[in-house]
């Protein structure tokens, strides 16, 4: 039997769901009330990588930890979260598992949850992109964050008996590679967002996590960019991400943030980035020169450069300079 080749084998996958979803609609159409086959695991373990038989799942499992539920929780809002989604926000898939509140159709003990991934079940496909580890980093995050407490008959409890139950093997698979597109995208030469301008080793930034209504924090110290342009300088392949040398230019202000040089542009922190919630990127590497959050041009009908914006409660000023002092096109 052919080997399984995930770099190959995409349009396979797509077909598989596209066949799937089809045939669930012709059956409905015929007969509302059919009942359709049992799903099945889409591929045969003569289909897998071969380390896959000779994982040692008891310890990975023995190793799950509070770094390991973190880990999870990336790859889950990386991989998972568009189509099962949370209590909040439902997945795309309407028919897609919500673990908060079904049962299971494959098994709810991590050895068949990994199953399910690995090899795919029903609609779903394998997740031939996941190392092993990975995937039971999601499993961990899955069952702690969804089945413990809003679906605890769904909760399978790990023994020692169970771990002793499991295959046996000796090995972690391959080391996960990092997954950063955020970061790895040609943007071109430069990118407009919100930035925090900041060198690599200031100090780390609280983020609050839960609770709503946000309290107000104070960033009055940071110098913030609202309407920033970063702007690459130094010449080469892939875009801003890829640079060394950059300048940023507020144009709610009209004024040059400043320039900075290192490698690494920016964090990548924020939501429409790496998903991660009450956040901004800021600036890596160290700063050349720094200009404050005051207007780049004078006013013309006094000479001064007092900020005439609308104050916040948190102090901040925001929005653009009055049209008639400064415009940007």
């Amino acid at each position: 039997m052919l080997k399984f080749n995930p770099e190959r084998n995409n349009f396979f996958l797509l077909l598989i769901c596209t066949l799937s979803i089809l045939g669930c609609k012709d059956n409905a159409k015929e007969d509302p009330q059919a009942v359709l086959p049992p799903p099945q695991l889409l591929l045969s373990e003569a289909d897998l990588p071969d380390y896959e038989r000779n994982l040692d799942h008891a310890g990975m499992i023995e190793e799950w930890s509070e770094e390991f539920y973190h880990r999870g929780m990336v790859t889950y809002r990386n991989v998972c979260f568009n189509c099962h989604g949370n209590p909040d926000h439902p997945g795309s898939i309407p028919n897609s598992t919500k673990f908060w509140q079904d049962k299971f159709r494959q098994g709810n003990d991590p050895y068949s949850m990994y199953q399910t991934l690995t090899r795919g079940y029903g609609l779903m496909p394998p997740q031939v992109q996941l190392t092993p580890r990975e995937k039971y980093e999601a499993i961990l995050y899955i069952r702690e964050t969804f089945i413990g407490e809003q679906n605890p008959d769904q909760f399978f409890e790990v023994t020692d008996s169970y771990l002793e139950s499991l295959p046996k093997g000796d090995s972690r698979g391959p080391n996960p590679q990092p997954y950063k597109p955020w970061a790895e995208m040609d943007y071109g030469d430069y990118l407009i967002h919100t930035y925090e301008f900041a060198n690599t080793d200031d100090p780390p930034r609280g983020i609050i996590h839960r609770g709503e209504p946000i309290p107000n924090e104070d960033f009055r110290h940071l110098n913030f960019a609202y309407k920033g342009i970063a702007i690459r300088l130094d010449e080469g392949e892939g875009g801003i991400a890829a640079g060394r040398v950059f300048a940023m230019f507020d144009h709610d202000l009209l004024r040059f943030t400043g320039f900075w040089a290192g490698e690494g542009f920016i964090d990548y922190e924020g939501i429409l980035l790496n998903d991660r919630h009450n956040i901004f990127p800021r600036t890596v590497g160290k700063k050349q020169v720094e200009n404050p959050i005051t207007p780049g041009w004078e006013n013309p009908a006094t000479g001064d450069f007092a900020d005439p914006r609308f104050v916040a409660v948190d102090g901040r000023p925001f929005g653009p300079l009055p049209r008639e002092w400064a415009h940007y096109k």
